[in-house]
């Protein structure tokens, strides 16, 4: 199986591999946070199908009880992936991606551009010890080229 980081290369981008949190509402779903400036391209960490899209648009800040952002949901053979916090999305339900599709961009985090960031978690089939070690692969997969389809 190959895996992409969240970012391309050539990205400044940074995950604190100790910072691996659950993501709210997901139980099981291990989560990295990759920080990167508002607008940075994010891809697809691996191949899959969008099977939904979630969020609401940045434009209107933070809302009580809400993610900040688009979402995007991502299916895979064993698994899905919960990315969020995007500004901008570039994809759309039942399409297929490989790692290093390009999915969207990163929402310039209100009020506070050093949050600015990727949630990228991982829900394994298996159970949350492999989510756990599915996300932390992530975080150490390749930079790749975004691929545009």
């Amino acid at each position: 199986m190959r895996l992409a980081y969240p970012h391309p290369a050539g990205a400044r981008s940074h995950y604190d591999p100790h910072g691996l949190h659950d993501t709210g509402g997901l139980p099981g779903n291990r989560a990295l946070d990759f920080l990167a400036a508002g607008g940075t391209k994010v891809v697809a960490p691996q191949a899959g199908i969008v099977a939904r899209l979630g969020g609401h648009n940045p434009v209107e800040g933070m809302l009580p009880g809400a993610v900040f952002g688009w979402s995007v949901y991502l299916d895979t053979l064993d698994g899905f992936y919960f990315i969020t916090h995007f500004g901008v999305r570039s994809c759309h339900v039942g399409q297929h991606v490989q790692p290093g599709t390009l999915l969207g961009r990163v929402g310039h985090w209100p009020h506070d551009k050093g949050r600015s960031h990727t949630h990228c978690g991982f829900t394994a089939h298996a159970g949350r010890k492999a989510s756990r070690a599915r996300i932390e692969a992530v975080g150490l997969a390749p930079h790749v080229k975004p691929i545009s389809l």
